[in-house]
């Protein structure tokens, strides 16, 4: 019997028809066959294949899938992408992920070899293979490319070179071995070091400035085979000259961070650099705190805000920021104003009275960097004997942060 069979059955008086339905058994399994699509895949352990299984009987109909308990493909090479499904009656489906190969040849075939657990042994199981391919390193395609592009022309100043390898597809190729055989070539500037591999197809090499401000230009060869794509790197003069770009003249509290400094610095032209200087800052006047050293980016560099913290003292503050490795500086100034009511005092703090001595008392109200502080709203009271007088007068502090009385004293005793 096949997949599902109709036997029909008829009678001359009777104008119904019966249909017995026949299914295939699990027993009548008797082949198993698959195939992949597509059937050869680059074998850089992404690329796929849909790999189906086609489970028929002996007349070679579709066994229903809800009659195979238990189903799956396996592999020798490669993987596969989540679980696989049914997809119909009889037909089922995985897909299976390439294996990564580091050659030029045919490395590798994902055998896959549908199992039914229940079944151990069929008339026949054919099943199919995936050929997992690398095409082969296409070295006119290699890209180079430099990190930084621009460098100090002193003699010292480096530049990372890049040599990314690319297949016959325009793809980053694997291979990692060939670090001995690509040769690196430059008309201006010193190489540091041999080209090293980085794994995936990437090497690196070090280029050294010259003291010539000049643009030095790299090629690449592998056997007789040149790159198209060059790379540069240009030598220029570095930073002679700096001026303030931002953040001067700001207005903060005592012992406050200011705002973020920006500086911009020049060649010898007075054009701005295209290399990556530096500068180191330092506090010049004022006490207060902040030192370090910042990496300009395209000519400007910039000290973070809160880098620079005043003093404690009301007035004007300084930082000095000098080109890196010179004595050439701009300086900063920022203003420390007063700081919010810190600490309140009397004076005198204590006295001894009897009824009709005049006592004239003196209140401060200063910050943290004890500097006084004027407008400060003060509530004056008493308390002794019983008597509690939480607030007889409401006063205000002076510029120099004093309130002095002998009215609000006056007034205390008349209720005794």
């Amino acid at each position: 019997m096949s997949g599902a069979n109709y036997v029909t059955v008829t009678n001359p008086l009777v104008t119904s028809i019966a249909t017995v339905t026949v299914i295939s058994t699990p027993d009548e399994i008797e082949y198993i066959l698959g195939n992949a699509t597509p059937a050869v895949i680059e074998g850089n352990g992404t690329n796929t294949a849909v790999v189906y299984g086609f489970i028929v009987d002996q007349g070679f109909n579709s066994v229903p899938s809800s009659l195979v308990t238990a189903f799956d493909f396996t592999t020798n090479n490669g993987g596969w992408s989540g679980l696989g499904s049914f997809i119909g009656d009889g037909t089922y489906r995985r897909v299976l992920v390439s294996a990564a190969a580091a050659t030029t040849t045919i490395v590798a075939t994902g055998d896959f070899r549908p199992t039914i657990p229940t079944e151990p042994s069929l008339s026949e199981v054919s099943w199919g293979t995936v050929s997992f391919v690398v095409p082969g390193i296409d070295f006119e395609l290699t890209q180079l490319t430099a990190d930084p592009i621009f460098i100090d022309a002193n003699g010292t100043s480096t530049s990372t070179i890049y040599v990314q390898l690319k297949d016959a597809n325009g793809v980053n190729a694997t291979n990692n071995s060939l670090a001995g055989s690509i040769l690196l070539f430059t008309d201006h500037g010193v190489w540091f070091g041999d080209l090293t591999s980085v794994g995936n197809g990437l090497y690196t090499r070090v280029l050294v400035s010259s003291t010539q401000t000049v643009t030095a230009v790299i090629t690449a060869e592998f056997g007789s085979v040149t790159a198209l794509d060059t790379a540069t790197v240009s030598f220029v003069e570095g930073a002679v000259s700096l001026a303030i770009a931002s953040g001067n003249n700001q207005t903060v509290s005592i012992a406050t961070s200011v705002g973020a400094l920006s500086v911009t610095l020049f060649d010898p032209t007075g054009a701005v650099i295209r290399t990556n200087g530096s500068v180191t800052y330092a506090v010049s006047g004022g006490g207060g705190s902040g030192s370090g050293t910042v990496n300009a980016v395209n000519g400007v560099a910039t000290i973070p805000a809160g880098s620079w913290t005043l003093g404690s003292a009301v007035g004007t503050n300084s930082l000095a920021v000098y080109l890196s490795g010179s004595s050439t500086f701009v300086t900063f100034t920022a203003t420390a104003d007063t700081g919010p009511a810190w600490i309140l005092s009397a004076s005198p703090a204590s006295q001894t009275l009897v009824a009709g001595d005049t006592l004239t008392v003196s209140f401060r109200v200063v910050d943290a960097g004890n500097n006084p502080v004027s407008n400060v709203e003060l509530c004056l009271g008493f308390d002794f004997d019983g008597l509690n007088l939480p607030c007889v007068d409401t006063v205000t502090t002076g510029v120099d942060g004093f309130f002095t009385t002998t009215d609000v004293v006056d007034y205390a005793l008349s209720q005794l």
